[in-house]
């Protein structure tokens, strides 16, 4: 008979640490991807919430105002630029509302916010303007694509804390 006596607190203490590892692999990696990853979706007039899809069209005046102009129109930054187009709707008119995303680690995770008060509007829906979900709110979960890159961020964080060193 062959018996043996596994010490679980030794374990414990090696699960513990690499769970903290894993963690930490884990933040460092998705504070470089997601920006891109949300950017990604909202280039191709998606939202990155799951559930959401494309955004809602432009409003008839808004697209009218477009087309009259030829792609002309006054950005958040008060300048005129060109090139706007009435879709996809990616939000993206002087790029200065977009290019506000930051990303920061913390010691709980990653925070994710757009620094413009533009995008908050369409995140949350403000006036007649409907909502084109930006970022997930309490309830809501990135999409499928987000998620799956995170799965995999997550399952690659486990396996190199996993390793020894």
């Amino acid at each position: 008979m062959a018996k043996r006596t596994v010490d679980t607190r030794k374990m414990k203490k090696r699960i513990i640490k690499m769970l903290k590892k894993s963690q930490s692999n884990f933040s460092k990696a998705t504070s470089k991807t997601i920006g891109a990853a949300i950017e990604k979706a909202l280039t191709a007039g998606r939202s990155p919430v799951k559930g959401q899809r494309r955004f809602v069209e432009y409003s008839d005046s808004y697209k009218k105002q477009i087309q009259e102009n030829d792609g002309v129109i006054r950005g958040s930054d008060g300048k005129l630029n060109t090139g706007k187009r009435v879709r996809p709707v990616n939000l993206f008119v002087s790029g200065k509302a977009r290019a506000s995303l930051k990303v920061k680690r913390t010691a709980k995770g990653v925070n994710v916010k757009y620094k413009s008060k533009i995008m908050g509007f369409h995140d949350k829906g403000a006036g007649n303007n409907p909502r084109r979900a930006i970022l997930p709110g309490d309830d809501e979960v990135f999409n499928r694509d987000i998620s799956k890159m995170l799965k995999e961020i997550a399952l690659k964080s486990i396996a190199n804390a996993n390793q020894k060193r």
